[in-house]
């Protein structure tokens, strides 16, 4: 098995039955192989698999199949609270836990002593944006302070009656903290406002 970052213009082995660190065996069942390609982590890789009988006789057995092959890439754990929840009731789990950093493409497992476990499906964890000050500026306008995680990018809604609301302004978080001035705040006897991810 070779791999090779360049789209195939040179290639490095992964494993082969002459690597002494990672060597393949003969077998007559499946065995699962793993090898280590963070070194290519952020590059498109092609992935290749070679039989070579080397010459012409003695060619009369099978040659190696391949099957469930897998690119995964394994992250720093994100901490979660609590940690110990509860045990699977009729193979399944459920309880609340509260993530406490924001994360992209995310995933729980959940394990007990038994070693059963499960997964969710891939979902993201945003930050709470927080309005952090509120000022009257000189003409009635609004001006709102929102704090957050950098790079997050929120829809700023406003309401006349916490009922019904509406997407006024989209501001961009650069910083941790960014402002957003509404100068239709004076077109109304008061307005409710609350921030968004989209």
């Amino acid at each position: 098995m070779a791999i090779s970052g360049d789209g195939g213009t040179t290639w490095s082995a992964l494993t082969s039955t002459t690597n002494l660190l990672n060597p393949l065996v003969l077998t007559s069942s499946f065995t699962n192989r793993v090898v280590d390609i963070s070194a290519y982590a952020g590059s498109n890789i092609v992935l290749r698999f070679n039989f070579d009988t080397i010459d012409a006789g003695a060619n009369t057995f099978e040659g190696w199949y391949v099957d469930d092959v897998n690119v995964t890439a394994t992250t720093a754990a994100v901490a979660i609270t609590p940690t110990n929840t509860g045990s699977f009731i009729n193979g399944v789990w459920a309880g609340n836990v509260a993530v406490l950093e924001a994360a992209t493409n995310m995933y729980l497992v959940a394990t007990d002593s038994l070693g059963r476990s499960g997964s969710s499906s891939p979902f993201q964890v945003v930050s709470n944006s927080v309005i952090t000050q509120v000022t009257l500026l000189p003409g009635g306008s609004i001006q709102i302070t929102l704090a957050g995680s950098s790079g997050d990018i929120y829809r700023v809604l406003g309401s006349t009656n916490l009922l019904n609301w509406q997407t006024i302004a989209s501001v961009t978080n650069v910083t941790g903290t960014v402002q957003f001035t509404d100068p239709g705040a004076t077109n109304y006897h008061r307005r409710f406002y609350r921030p968004v991810m989209p």
